[in-house]
């Protein structure tokens, strides 16, 4: 799995991206290397961009994921937009946002163009992902 991110400071926004085998063990890995990334803060929002990726959860991991979050105090409190355009994953993003409803905000949009009009940020920012500024960090 290929985890990509850019923080977008003077939006208060980090940009992720996941792509390839997407299973429990890597998604714990790739929040925890999020938390540590310079500039991180709780208070951020976020787009992850999960359109490439296989995830490879079931419902009930979607659930101990959830409460893990909510009990971190790294975990994001911003809104958390999840950007995803198959209808598996998109079911189980659902079962995330009914979940994470008491920690914050969370939105599931299928274009980028609603997700980043969402979270008021222009194309030209949320492209940061494809740069050479982006973090790229392979996860196995």
């Amino acid at each position: 799995m290929v985890l990509s991110y850019f923080l977008l400071q003077e939006k208060s926004t980090i940009l992720v991206r996941m792509h390839g085998h997407l299973d429990m063990k890597n998604i714990y890995k790739a929040v925890k290397k999020i938390w540590m990334a310079p500039g991180y803060s709780p208070n951020l929002s976020s787009i992850m961009d999960l359109r490439k990726a296989e995830i490879n959860f079931t419902p009930a991991e979607i659930g101990e994921f959830s409460e893990f979050l909510i009990a971190n105090d790294k975990s994001l409190i911003g809104e958390f937009v999840i950007l995803i355009t198959k209808p598996f994953e998109t079911a189980l993003s659902m079962i995330f946002e009914s979940k994470m409803i008491s920690q914050h905000k969370t939105s599931i949009f299928s274009t980028e163009r609603a997700a980043i009009g969402h979270l008021r940020l222009t194309r030209a920012e949320f492209n940061q992902l494809n740069s050479e500024k982006a973090t790229v960090i392979t996860i196995d």
